[in-house]
């Protein structure tokens, strides 16, 4: 005699649950479909305003610069690599790599930047390697290289831009 059990054993066997697989692609499509959404109102297009020529804010507003610590159209004059000893400390040299930047069409004298690459030489002799261990003493150095240079340069010279540094 067949009991609960058996009738309710073969009930379910003809029935096949929905796999794994099939249910991992719905949960997937559903999550990309609320993603896609979200993605959409936080990112989606901004409003955007159009101001005609007659509008008074078209008037006033200044156009777009760009983030520089130079006027847009300065020249780069490069300087030759400066090697120099380190004062008090086990690394041997530093070499630095630089340029000048000048005014827009401005000729740097030669004895200028002779004058320039030597005070470089100089200051940079006097510094020592804990000086410039971490990031605080490298932009230390920037700004008072920068500093003598601006010093030095009798207007004609804007800044100093650090193309490289290294430690032998």
């Amino acid at each position: 005699m067949a009991t609960a059990n058996d009738i309710a054993a073969k009930s379910t066997a003809g029935k096949q649950s929905p796999s794994m697989i099939v249910t991992l692609a719905v949960l997937t499509v559903i999550a990309g479909t609320f993603g896609a959404g979200f993605g959409f109102l936080v990112l989606g297009p901004q409003p955007t305003t159009v101001i005609g020529a007659d509008h008074p804010i078209a008037e006033s507003a200044a156009p777009a610069r760009p983030i520089s610590r130079f006027p847009l159209h300065s020249t780069e004059v490069i300087l030759k690599p400066i090697i120099a000893p380190l004062a008090h400390s086990n690394v041997k040299k530093i070499r630095v790599e630089s340029s000048l930047i000048v005014m827009p069409s401005t000729a740097l004298p030669p004895a200028l930047r002779a004058e320039i690459e030597q005070d470089i030489f100089a200051f940079v002799s006097g510094v020592a390697f804990n000086d410039l261990s971490d990031a605080r003493g490298l932009k230390n150095l920037r700004d008072d290289l920068d500093d003598l240079i601006k010093t030095r340069g009798q207007g004609i010279v804007l800044g100093l831009l650090i193309t490289g540094l290294a430690f032998e």
